[in-house]
């Protein structure tokens, strides 16, 4: 298959049943034969077969159609226009003899802007090789041996299947029916290619997370390790370009191997695709790098941790590690509070309570009481007229507190604090009242005021309800 113009073209072919090959067309947009093809077209005589569908392009380099090079006693190739119509079909794929298979072509163009077809055959006495045809000339592509084989790979039994372009080195990449890997220069034809090539795309921003300005600019390609007098670098090219395929237009290589990039705006930039297509003038122990460079404040690495939803969970630290050509290396440590969310509010109860027994022994911190909210009449004479109070500071949860108060609203005996009370504690104040003076009932209030553990700087305090307790005199029973 081949698609053109956004159209899908298919060839079908059935030896065995002495039918025609065909080449049909499908529109996705309309889910329907493609206008013109209200049947497929016929590319060869009955008994044929064919192993491809591929590509017609015109002299502008412009997609027009597709051909269908068939196989048989006599080899036809048969090209059609997007309506339906008849084209040329190439030269050296129409020259062929009976026997020779044909596989899809890979599509490269060079860089004189011609657009060319590499057409991979074998069999009908051909042990493997490679057609070219030049759409812009629409002829066979100037400089290049008809057919192209590869007598240095396998004996030249390669039995060719197809080849894959890398943009780096300028190099095609072929594989066939022998199994065999090898390279083959789209200019010359030789076989291996020597040639070689790097591309990087460098990104500036994206070496930083902070939404900062860190990039000064860019400074240079250059080859690293690369013996440079295998190396022609009149041959050899450099090509640069930006993140919306826009050529920026750069200096060549300088001797050392360089390529100045000082003059290309970050701004106007902010990514670039740096290819070198490199022409050795020996492939004999070859390698290197290619390296892109930029000035900017050292990188950043950011990540985020996602924080358990468990209210116990009050804080986290992390530290970083990694390695590099010196050895090992740690970060300092981070720490950083987690602070409750709604949640994680902590309920927090205050119980106000006197003593009801007539032994101040049994009154104290530890003491057995009773307790109540309310002492009975003439009990105050028999402790001296001291009133013994317990507050009972409780934290439910489900986080503690910090910078607790006990605030009183008679007696500063009781008002306790700072403390701290984690989840499900509790705690105990005792103070007392003496030489009540007066006949009257007294009613001591007592409340807490707190901070949950972990919340922002200048965060209010919280309070608790009041929670009172009735030293009685003899009116309490009035």
């Amino acid at each position: 298959m081949t698609v053109v113009a956004g159209k899908v073209f298919a060839s079908t072919s059935n030896p065995g049943a002495a039918l025609q090959p065909q080449l049909g067309c499908f529109d996705p947009a309309t889910a329907s034969a493609c206008a013109g093809w209200a049947s497929s077209r016929p590319t060869g005589p009955a008994g044929n077969h064919t192993y491809n569908a591929y590509t017609a392009f015109d002299t502008a380099g412009a997609p027009v159609g597709a051909c269908s090079s068939t196989t048989g006693g006599t080899n036809v190739t048969t090209c059609y226009a997007l309506d339906g119509s008849a084209l040329p079909a190439p030269p050296v794929a129409a020259a062929l003899p009976g026997g020779i298979y044909v596989f899809n072509p890979e599509v490269v163009t060079d860089p004189n802007g011609h657009v060319r077809s590499y057409l991979a055959i074998w069999n009908g006495g051909v042990a493997g090789a490679a057609l070219c045809h030049d759409w812009t000339t629409a002829s066979a592509c100037a400089g290049l041996p008809g057919p192209i084989t590869h007598p240095s790979v396998n004996g030249g039994a390669t039995r060719d299947y197809g080849y894959a372009f890398d943009p780096p080195s300028g190099c095609l990449i072929g594989l066939g029916d022998a199994g065999v890997l090898f390279s083959m220069d789209p200019a010359t034809g030789a076989t291996p290619c020597v040639r070689s090539g790097g591309q990087v795309t460098l990104r500036p921003g994206e070496f930083y997370c902070d939404g900062g300005s860190h990039v000064q600019g860019y400074t240079a390609a250059r080859l690293t390790g690369v013996d440079l007098a295998k190396v022609d670098f009149a041959a050899s090219r450099v090509t640069v370009v930006d993140q919306d395929g826009a050529v920026v237009p750069t200096p060549g290589f300088a001797p050392d191997g360089s390529v100045d990039l000082t003059g290309v705006s970050v701004a106007a930039h902010p990514s670039i695709t740096v290819t070198t297509t490199l022409v050795l003038n020996s492939a004999a122990g070859f390698g290197g790098s290619l390296v892109v460079d930029f000035a900017g404040d050292a990188p950043q690495l950011c990540f985020r941790t996602t924080i358990s939803a468990d209210c116990a969970v009050t804080s986290v630290a992390n530290t970083a590690t990694g390695t590099d050509s010196t050895g090992s290396f740690t970060s300092n440590t981070v720490a950083l509070p987690v602070a409750p969310g709604a949640a994680c509010t902590p309920k927090v109860k205050v119980q106000k309570e006197i003593c009801t027994s007539s032994s101040a022994a049994r009154c104290g911190p530890g003491g057995t009481g009773p307790w109540a909210k309310q002492a009975g009449v003439g009990l105050l004479g028999l402790l001296n007229a001291t009133a013994y109070w317990r507050i009972t500071v409780t934290n439910e949860g489900p986080v503690g507190i910090t910078s607790a108060q006990v605030v009183d609203s008679v007696e500063h005996s009781c008002q306790t604090g700072p403390f701290t009370l984690q989840a499900g504690e509790s705690k105990q104040v005792h103070c007392s009242t003496y030489a009540l003076l007066n006949l009257f009932p007294i009613t001591n209030k007592a409340k807490v005021t707190y901070l949950p553990v972990n919340v922002p700087p200048g965060t209010q305090e919280s309070t608790t309800d009041w929670s009172s307790a009735k030293a009685c005199s003899l009116l309490c029973i009035l």
